[in-house]
């Protein structure tokens, strides 16, 4: 009787081998095993594995014996059929077989004599409750699969090693130039009146606890666009949000209604193209769109169209974060989604450049600071168009004109007038000279980036736009060259009172002249001061060198006060 005999497994297709002497089974074949023996006259039991790969005793429920297994394709259908079903007959006979010899490689493929688990052995993989999951705004957040908990700090089990290393306690510390920066207590629970702590950048120091805000870690990768969406409203977290948003080009943040503008001062950012006023404009009903100034425009129109209610846009901030540009922004979106009346936005548009240059000056932090509080109104009509405007100004800074810090202009028509005048009309004001010529220009006449002849010829076609005569436009230009020379004129002691010093008499015709004086009664408005009493005669009093230098600055200082009036009124 032979005493080895092969059979083919059901579930994996691999041959095992039966010993009918000793009645145990193996996987591995038999030194001087021939040709498979006739049929058994019972079928053994499936051989159990060792952690070795070697046989082991068969025992329990005996295996159907299997000489092969033969895999085919499917069979021709006996009558043409279409292509589709032939391939698709085909490849479900290829994939059958691929199935297979993946399943047996996987068993071939596994060493003999090892201890991993057999095809048959159930594996228990170790897994992880949490899932990484990632909000619309792109902050990551972890869910718990099997207790719906939800987080935002990243769970120790899905923490690296380096990640692991940076888990602790992270407080807020004062900073000279960031004002704070996170940094992590390497001695947490430790008593005492100060923390020492490692900054991100690896500095350690020592900081007091009254001066460091515990915080979560994970909330510093959660940069939002709406600050009410933080886990932790705090002044930190809030600076560190705008601060990183400002670092990924988004200069606008929503604060609820309120808009917060960081000014990039980069007037060349894709932010207030056409393409981008379309986009704010023809938005779907309830679509969210990222925070800009647009929406604070489209706000308030629609509050206007759909709710027949007034609208306010109050625009604030210190001296340069970009108050005059978010009016102008705002207004030409207005002007884009409303319309007007014969085209009356773009008169409203026009009267911009004038106000800048006789109301805005460059400043340390802002090279077009208005220097004039404004208030704008702008009416619809029952069509929901623009019908007009009226403008309403306060506070111009008038000492400007007579006085600047180092580093600062003037207001910029000053400017724009000595350089971009042609030259006889220069000359019939006699201003043929440059702004370092004179007192109230010289403080700072050169600004990168800012083309006083350029700006001054946009003044110019605006006031043709919006309907200026040539005689108006001319006596503006003149009571500019009549300050210009009033700031040229000194002083110098005569007796008790004073005179005009005879290097400054050029100066003083030239301001009177064009202020349509006398310069004997110009020069006595400096010098002296008349009192006059109800019911007593008028007393004339002598001013000395500072105080007709102080008369003759508030004279400029009046004048181009009410020429700013007169401006302001004149675009309404």
């Amino acid at each position: 009787m032979v005493r080895w005999e092969s059979f083919v497994d059901d579930d994996s297709g691999e041959t095992y081998y039966y010993d009918h002497d000793s009645g145990t089974s193996t996987w591995d074949k038999p030194p001087g095993f021939g040709a498979p023996p006739p049929p058994a006259p019972k079928v053994p039991a499936k051989p159990k594995k060792d952690s070795s790969g070697g046989g082991s005793k068969g025992g329990g429920k005996k295996k159907k014996k299997k000489k092969q297994v033969v895999i085919e394709p499917e069979p021709e259908p006996s009558s043409s059929s279409d292509d589709d079903d032939d391939d698709a007959n085909a490849r479900a006979s290829i994939k059958r077989q691929s199935s297979v010899r993946q399943r047996a490689n996987s068993i071939r493929a596994r060493p003999k004599g090892t201890g991993g688990p057999r095809w048959w052995e159930k594996v228990e993989e170790d897994t992880c409750p949490w899932q990484e999951l990632t909000t619309a705004e792109g902050s990551v957040y972890y869910v718990n699969t099997e207790t719906q908990e939800t987080q935002y700090d990243k769970p120790v089990e899905l923490m690296s090693e380096e990640e692991l290393a940076l888990s602790g306690e992270w407080v807020w510390v004062p900073h000279e130039e960031e004002v704070f920066v996170p940094a992590k207590v390497l001695n947490p629970g430790k008593k005492g009146k100060n923390y020492k702590v490692a900054m991100e950048d690896g500095v350690e120091k020592t900081v007091a606890k009254k001066h460091c805000q515990p915080f979560s870690r994970a909330s510093l990768a959660r940069i939002v666009s709406d600050l009410t969406l933080l886990d932790d409203m705090s002044a930190q977290l809030i600076l560190h949000n705008l601060r990183e948003r400002f670092k990924r080009g988004h200069i606008y943040t929503n604060i609820g209604s309120i808009l917060i503008s960081i000014n990039p001062y980069d007037s060349s950012l894709p932010l207030y193209t056409d393409d981008v006023v379309r986009r704010y404009k023809n938005r779907s009903l309830g679509e969210v769109m990222p925070p800009h100034v647009y929406n604070i425009a489209h706000e308030a129109y629609y509050g206007i169209t759909a709710f027949d209610q007034n609208q306010s846009i109050i625009i604030s901030g210190e001296s340069g974060a970009g108050k005059t540009w978010a009016t102008k922004q705002a207004l030409k979106y207005l002007a884009a989604i409303a319309g007007s009346v014969n085209n009356i936005e773009k008169r409203i548009l026009q009267a911009n450049p004038i106000l800048e240059a006789f109301g805005n000056a460059r400043t340390i932090r802002n090279d077009n600071s208005s220097r004039f509080g404004k208030y704008l109104e702008i009416p619809f009509n029952e069509d929901n168009e623009i019908a007009g405007s009226n403008t309403r100004h306060y506070l111009l800074e008038k000492v400007r004109v007579v006085q600047q810090s180092k580093g600062e202009r003037n207001f910029h028509i000053f400017y724009q007038v000595l350089r971009g005048l042609p030259r006889d009309k220069r000359r019939e004001l006699d201003l043929d000279f440059a702004p370092e010529d004179f007192e109230y220009t010289k403080t700072c006449t050169e600004v990168p980036n800012l083309d006083d002849k350029e700006e001054f010829d946009a003044v110019e076609k605006a006031f043709d736009d919006l309907g200026f005569k040539k005689s108006e436009v001319h006596g503006l230009y003149s009571l500019i060259a009549a300050i210009l020379h009033c700031g040229n004129v000194e002083f110098s002691a005569k007796g008790e009172g004073s005179k005009v010093s005879s290097g400054s008499q050029k100066a003083l015709k030239s301001a009177a002249q064009l202020i349509g004086v006398e310069p004997d009664a110009l020069e006595e408005c400096f010098c002296s001061l008349t009192l006059r009493i109800a019911g007593q005669s008028n007393t004339k009093r002598l001013r000395n060198p500072d105080d007709a230098a102080h008369a003759r600055n508030a004279l400029s200082k009046f004048v181009y006060s009410k020429m700013f009036d007169f401006l302001v009124k004149r675009v309404n």
